[in-house]
């Protein structure tokens, strides 16, 4: 048993309604994920593997309109199919584990 957790609510996005991106299908996943002692279920909307990078490969996140990029994100991945924010595992360990106090 997992404690599950929403991404999108604790960073604040509001997720209510936005269709998958046009000509694909988003099939609704469970991420688990180990971050120190503790694994965690997120709920997403598509996991499309592993991804190896270099660090130059990583770019600044972008500040949404009118918002500041959340501190959850380190930067963002750039794929031939996709771009994707990397979580900053130093910051989203500590905001999960006080969600189990």
């Amino acid at each position: 048993l997992l404690p599950g957790v929403s991404l999108a609510r604790l960073m604040d996005v509001d997720t209510e309604g936005v269709p998958p991106p046009l000509g694909r299908h988003a099939f609704a996943r469970l991420l688990v994920l180990a971050l120190g002692a503790h694994r965690y279920a997120l709920p997403v909307d598509e996991v499309h593997g592993v991804l190896r990078h270099t660090t130059g490969a990583m770019r600044p996140p972008a500040a949404n309109i009118g918002r500041a990029p959340s501190p959850l994100v380190a930067g963002m991945i750039a794929d031939s199919a996709i771009e994707a924010a990397l979580l900053d595992t130093a910051q989203l360990q500590p905001q999960l584990e006080a969600l189990l106090r």
